[in-house]
């Protein structure tokens, strides 16, 4: 039989006759795994042979073609989280120089979902995504930023890709892109090179991409790109710094500002809001578009998500007075429950701005027309049509809503501001709250205040 051509064999071969060393090897007859099971199977064969089968099958790895090489990527190495198998092929320089784009791609996407299940460590992704990218025949100017935005997804929804550490990734990305990017340029690929930078954080490459398109004088692409990042909440602090570095703060705004409403905005306008100031992104024309919708399919989303986010006066302050100045409009919703999930929130805003009678009072009022009180109803007579309880003839969802979210309401400006708007509300809403909202609340102080609610706090107290 022809001896073996290629890497020196392990030592001890040295000392065996050839048709015992061709026995030694795994795949001497060429018959690879057709399927899972037998991928498995070799596997726990490999696993068997200890160091030894290692090396051996190393070297008959070094001789493997593309297709061969091929065969494990959809067989074999999906079975195994062995890192020092997965190596073989990872991280062995003729190796992945035999493989084409679509080969390389595919072992990026199972490395890279195995580093964001956890199966393999962060050291390991690091240096074998850098050695895919760093020895990947790159001379076809074919881009594999732009093919990996195939394959780059976080592993669900709550843990961000850029999780992952990627330094090393990077540095060896950009410098591939410094490779391909003079060789080979098209929209589509800058396109799917922006969706990988969005997904992984990259910024040395982003550099790269970014240089690349201002030296060529296409500010179209640049500005699509930063405006993607900004929508899309891609924004870190390394991607300003890089931004700012290669486009400039004058494009780089311009880039951002006309997105502040898309799905993402408000995350990076806090975000950038330190460094710029709130008021490059909340101009007034800006601040008179936001939307204060009163149907009740509909909600304001920006300050929605202003709330959701957590952001505040501190945050945002800009922001925060004009919801301020507009209380009537932010108050006033009617029967969607999304859009009620905001008012709470407005209200504990506006009390700590000093505003929380004022959120109250304009809360009541958008709420005239259910309570079907008429046009000259006292606040105290709106909420008693609201509060009709289920067994009234005219009790509706919408009213059972409305009185929660009051409630809700009052519980953030404080009683004292029920006083202040509706000192003779009935004793029944009084007792109502105090069992739904404050039972630590002070009796005398609440008799004090609202002396009409004794006999029906006495009657809940009584379980009446």
């Amino acid at each position: 039989m022809m001896a073996l051509s290629g890497p020196a064999l392990p030592w001890h071969y040295g000392l065996k006759p050839e048709s015992e060393i061709m026995a030694g090897l795994f795949f001497y007859n060429h018959v690879f795994p057709k399927s899972g099971a037998e991928g498995q199977a070799f596997l726990q064969k490999l696993k068997d042979r200890g160091n030894e089968g290692l090396e051996t099958f190393s070297l008959e790895v070094s001789k493997f073609t593309r297709t061969e090489i091929g065969i494990f990527l959809e067989y074999v190495l999906p079975r195994t989280f062995d890192e020092d198998v997965l190596a073989i092929f990872y991280q062995d320089v003729p190796t992945i120089k035999k493989m084409g784009l679509d080969m390389v791609t595919g072992y990026f996407e199972l490395l890279y979902k195995n580093a964001n299940n956890g199966t393999v460590s962060q050291e390991f992704f690091e240096e074998s995504a850098e050695c895919l990218i760093k020895y990947y025949d790159a001379s076809r100017g074919l881009n594999l930023l732009a093919e990996f935005s195939k394959v780059i997804k976080p592993a669900d929804a709550n843990r961000p890709a850029h999780a992952l550490k990627t330094d090393k990734v990077d540095l060896a990305m950009a410098g591939h892109l410094r490779s391909v990017l003079p060789i080979l340029f098209s929209n589509n690929t800058f396109l799917r090179s922006t969706d990988s930078l969005r997904r992984i954080e990259l910024p040395e490459s982003l550099g790269v991409l970014l240089k690349n398109r201002i030296d060529a004088g296409d500010t179209k692409s640049v500005m699509g790109l930063v405006g993607e990042l900004f929508t899309r909440n891609c924004m870190s602090d390394r991607y300003i710094e890089v931004c700012r570095r290669e486009v400039g703060d004058q494009l780089f705004l311009q880039a951002c500002v006309p997105y502040v409403f898309s799905d993402e905005g408000i995350k990076s306008v806090a975000r950038l809001a330190p460094i710029f100031g709130e008021e490059t992104f909340h101009t007034p024309a800006v601040i008179s578009r936001i939307r204060w919708s009163r149907s009740d399919t509909t909600t304001p989303d920006y300050i929605k998500k202003f709330h959701e986010m957590g952001f505040d006066e501190k945050k945002l302050p800009l922001l925060a007075e004009h919801v301020c100045n507009n209380l009537p409009l932010a108050m006033r919703y009617k029967t969607n429950i999304k859009a009620f999930s905001i008012v709470p929130e407005t209200a504990l805003l506006a009390n700590r701005l000093g505003k929380g009678a004022e959120a109250l009072s304009a809360f009541i009022e958008g709420q005239r027309d259910l309570s079907g009180k008429g046009a000259g109803a006292s606040p105290a007579q709106i909420i008693e049509g609201l509060d009709l309880g289920e067994f009234h003839p005219d009790f509706t969802m919408a009213h059972r809503m409305a009185n929660t979210i009051l409630l809700d309401v009052v519980d953030a400006v404080g009683i004292g501001a029920l006083k202040a708007i509706a000192p003779d509300v009935s004793g029944k809403f009084v007792a109502q709250y105090i069992s739904a909202k404050s039972n630590d609340l002070n009796r005398k102080e609440i008799f004090r205040l609202f002396p009409q609610a004794k006999g029906a706090l006495l009657e809940n107290d009584l379980g009446m």
